[in-house]
């Protein structure tokens, strides 16, 4: 008895991969999330500073704290993105990510309050990178975990058999469209403050 080619599916290929094409809606929504999730990393940032100021001052201290905390966030973030990514790419996790993002960045003035008191005595060189850690790790790590997904769902897309182009294109369109309009609400809100 021969088997046919549909009852054995080829080695290395998954059941996902017959799924269907990622329409242009969906393309949208990856790129948006790309954006929005990186254009809210520079915002956390950015007012950032506002919130570690009154405790710490405007000083080269706070920002160096300030971003050194958050590009530590964002490397966290995007390997923690693609590690999620390659054991389970679909949607669903995507969107855990984004809510999470936006819960925990939501939190920040409730935990603004609640260390209010505990940051001051770390003084003011140590203070600011204590203080970055409790306000902005968790929604810079989370939201920087949006961009990996992102790319893997765009490259998970791109192996279907009868579509074999290379990933990189689009991996790359992602990256550069993100840091472009991240660097525009970096603008907006620097003008806007």
């Amino acid at each position: 008895m021969a088997k046919s080619a549909k009852s054995s599916p080829k080695r290395g290929v998954s059941a996902p991969a017959e799924r269907a094409a990622l329409g242009a809606g969906h393309r949208i929504y990856l790129f948006l999330a790309a954006f929005c999730s990186g254009a809210s990393i520079m915002i956390v940032e950015l007012a950032g500073n506002r919130l570690l100021a009154p405790w710490f001052g405007n000083s080269l201290y706070t920002w160096t704290g300030l971003i050194g905390v958050i590009l530590v966030a964002i490397a966290v973030g995007y390997y923690v993105g693609g590690s999620i990514a390659d054991r389970k790419p679909a949607w669903s996790p995507l969107v855990y990510l984004l809510l999470g993002g936006a819960a925990s960045t939501g939190l920040i003035p409730v935990a603004y309050r609640l260390l209010e008191k505990s940051v001051e005595p770390a003084g003011v060189v140590a203070g600011p990178i204590v203080a970055s850690l409790g306000l902005f790790a968790l929604p810079g790590c989370l939201l920087a975990a949006v961009s990996p997904f992102t790319v893997r769902l765009f490259e998970f897309d791109l192996r279907r058999p009868e579509d074999r182009r290379v990933g990189g294109d689009d991996r790359d369109a992602v990256h550069a469209r993100q840091r472009e309009r991240n660097v525009r609400g970096g603008i907006r809100a620097y003008s806007a403050g």
